[in-house]
């Protein structure tokens, strides 16, 4: 890939590193700091286009799990959790705002009221049919420079990223 397409910012932090490491490890390193910043500019790309809607993308994506990811709308908060990969104080507040907001309401499970479900509620649900489809346009502008054959070898190289990380981690 020409340097036509490298940050200079990544760059310039590659340079003050040079000389301390072989060629692969400074090439690996870039790759990193790239689809680090890359990842910090997309979150608060979609943070920001999500305020209007008075949203996070944390709770954005607790909505989307409940309209799309359930039948019934509705889930347990531990369930909820370990879905997100976040911990329970975070579904806590995740839940909280979203309630204060009336997009989802917390119920006790019938037959056993240990158990606390978050639920969508029909003010939550005519936001996400609304806001989904301009999100999904949304995303769409934001990767209008790929073509989808990128796009596809994108996400073939990042699920395989993911598997050689995975092993990395199994190995210790």
């Amino acid at each position: 890939m020409g340097d036509d397409l490298r940050k200079a910012e990544v760059r310039a932090k590659m340079e003050n590193m040079a000389g301390m490491f072989d060629d692969d490890t400074l090439v690996v390193t870039e790759c990193v700091i790239s689809l680090h910043d890359t990842y910090q500019n997309l979150h608060e790309t979609l943070n920001n286009w999500l305020a209007d809607s008075k949203l996070s993308a944390a709770k954005f994506d607790l909505l989307k799990l409940l309209k799309y990811g359930v039948p019934d709308h509705q889930l347990p908060m531990a369930e909820i959790g370990a879905r997100m990969c976040v911990t329970g104080a975070n579904v806590t507040g995740l839940v909280d705002g979203l309630e204060r907001q009336g997009l989802v309401a917390r119920a006790n499970l019938p037959g056993d009221r240990r158990v606390v479900l978050a639920q969508l509620t029909s003010e939550g649900e005519q936001l996400m049919e609304e806001i989904v489809p301009l999100f999904h346009k949304h995303l769409r502008v934001l990767w209008s420079q790929l073509s989808e054959a990128e796009i596809l070898q994108l996400t073939q190289l990042l699920t395989k990223l993911d598997r050689s990380i995975d092993a990395a981690s199994a190995q210790g």
